[in-house]
């Protein structure tokens, strides 16, 4: 696959319509209302969402299903390895 880079200043400039368009877009963007199914954050909100660092890398996670398939192979039960992965699944912290 070729990869092709520009710069910037390899392109020619915007012509007087293009500007015009451009321009005419952004305020079409700026004068429309929010969308009615956006939600607002409140600062609560913020506070009880689930931060990346609540859930395992992907390394922990490809040895989990390892070890996991292990104790399946090793004949245990579904009830035991639900139970496994309850009390391994991080809870997200109490505010």
């Amino acid at each position: 696959m070729t990869i092709i880079r520009r710069n910037l200043s390899d392109l020619p400039p915007l012509t007087p319509d293009e500007i015009a368009r451009r321009k005419a877009l952004g305020e079409l963007l700026e004068s429309r209302p929010p969308h009615p199914e956006a939600i607002e954050w409140t600062d609560e909100d913020w506070a009880r969402a689930t931060k990346a660092s609540d859930y395992p890398s992907p390394e922990d996670a490809m040895d989990e299903a390892e070890h996991l398939a292990d104790m399946q192979a090793a004949g245990m039960g579904v009830k035991e390895l639900e139970a496994y992965k309850a009390s391994r699944t991080r809870q997200p912290a109490a505010v």
